[in-house]
């Protein structure tokens, strides 16, 4: 039995590495990009008008800390993430507003209660994080870090819960009416967030990263409502 075992093991492995190398010749001649986990929905509400690039090229959806580590090991062509606050950035930069977002019940309790605000932010050393945690204490908003995550759909799932404010931006409410009518800008003030396109130019050129950054970019500006569109009492404790 042993012999037997051992030698579908064998059997095993090497379909593995078959699958694997049929995976990396299939992808080979495809270029990799990689998009930050914050603004992954953008690139799908957008992916048909990218007509036959999307043919060429092939998507990694990571947050944006690790995005750079992949695109300084080579793993990646170029990605699309957010920039640190000090940060120069590439050329291909969007810049736009995030808002404090919870549950109307929070907003209350909130109203009512001087105590800290529960926040849920993204880890404390990703550009995101960073930004984040700068704006709430040059303001003097008084903050309690219930938990940290890098998906946005985590983070969106714990404001509709009531658990806590969040930073969202605008385009999570697009299309999803009850996050909406729930949802009110808890704390005032939108935090601004740069977004830069960095890619190889030795495998990338220029027109194809400007074609995916402008498909981004008009995303993001045409699905970022005007801070009016947020209702709600600012419940900043100074």
């Amino acid at each position: 039995m042993k012999e037997e075992i051992s030698r579908l093991i064998r059997q095993m492995l090497d379909l593995e590495r078959r699958l694997r190398t049929v995976g990396y010749e299939k992808n080979v001649s495809k270029l990799k990009v990689g998009i930050c986990t914050y603004t992954a929905p953008l690139l799908l509400a957008g992916l048909g008008r990218l007509g036959k690039i999307k043919e060429s090229v092939s998507w990694r959806i990571a947050d944006s800390r690790r995005l750079e580590e992949m695109y300084d090991l080579g793993q990646v062509d170029a990605v699309f993430r957010a920039l640190y606050p000090n940060e120069m950035g590439p050329d291909l930069i969007s810049e736009y507003a995030m808002r404090w977002m919870g549950s109307r019940e929070l907003a209350e309790q909130t109203k009512r209660n001087s105590g800290s605000i529960p926040v849920v932010l993204t880890n404390p050393q990703s550009p995101l994080g960073i930004v984040a945690r700068e704006w709430l204490r040059h303001r003097r908003v008084s903050y309690d870090v219930i938990g940290e995550v890098d998906d946005i759909t985590n983070a969106m799932k714990l404001v509709a819960n009531g658990a806590a404010v969040s930073p969202l931006p605008g385009f999570v409410f697009d299309g999803n009416p009850a996050l909406h009518e729930d949802c009110v800008e808890v704390i005032p003030g939108g935090l601004e967030i740069r977004y830069g396109m960095f890619f190889d130019d030795k495998r990338f050129n220029l027109r194809l990263a400007m074609d995916i950054f402008e498909l981004l970019q008009g995303e993001l500006h045409r699905m970022t409502p005007p801070p009016s569109a947020y209702q709600g009492q600012g419940l900043a404790h100074q």
